[in-house]
């Protein structure tokens, strides 16, 4: 609703031009998060790199990474050091 665009036109989008699904979207801007905060802290703890990625977990937030970058949060904060 507030980008005024209907979830099937969202839906239609995301799979014929992105090729990926609603929630693998979702992780895949959750995952950029991530990226931006070691950016600009590379020695985030990786339960605050959680909460403020918006993931519910630890489990989840490694799995997100690792598919979107092929790199686990540490190989992946280690490049940003």
């Amino acid at each position: 609703e507030a980008i005024r665009v209907s979830p099937r036109a969202l839906s239609s989008y995301l799979n014929t031009v992105k090729t990926m699904n609603f929630n693998s979207w979702i992780n895949y801007l959750r995952v950029e998060e991530v990226k931006r905060i070691i950016a600009e802290n590379p020695s985030v703890d990786v339960l605050d790199l959680m909460m403020g990625a918006g993931f519910q977990s630890r489990s989840s937030l490694s799995r997100a990474v690792k598919s979107v970058t092929g790199l686990t949060v540490t190989e992946l904060k280690e490049r940003a050091s």
